[in-house]
């Protein structure tokens, strides 16, 4: 019976992390919304421009979003996802260099 006491224990702590990671990441999108808002109103008064802010969100290893391609061909002009990708690389190497040494 302690047994099964202590997995209903442990179930209902996994569940919570899970619950709390999931706020997290609804507080992330909100704050990133609200940057984009930001950036697209002062694009907008500083270069008299009209804009729209696409968030590009790349893994450390360059991952990226099957519908990437699909949202910049919104927007005229030449997109290099490849670029992006390096750059996340690189990025992420930086990273670990300074880590690690």
């Amino acid at each position: 019976m302690a047994k099964l006491e202590h997995n209903k224990s442990v179930i209902i702590i996994i569940i919570i992390i899970i619950i709390i990671i999931i706020i997290i990441i609804i507080i992330i999108i909100i704050i990133i919304i609200i940057i984009n808002e930001n950036l697209t109103v002062y694009v907008k008064r500083m270069w008299n421009l009209e804009t729209k802010i696409i968030s590009v969100i790349t893994g450390a290893t360059g991952t990226i979003s099957k519908s990437l391609k699909q949202y910049l061909s919104y927007k005229p002009g030449k997109h290099e996802v490849k670029k992006l990708q390096t750059t996340a690389i690189f990025g992420t190497a930086h990273q670990l260099r300074k880590v690690l040494m």
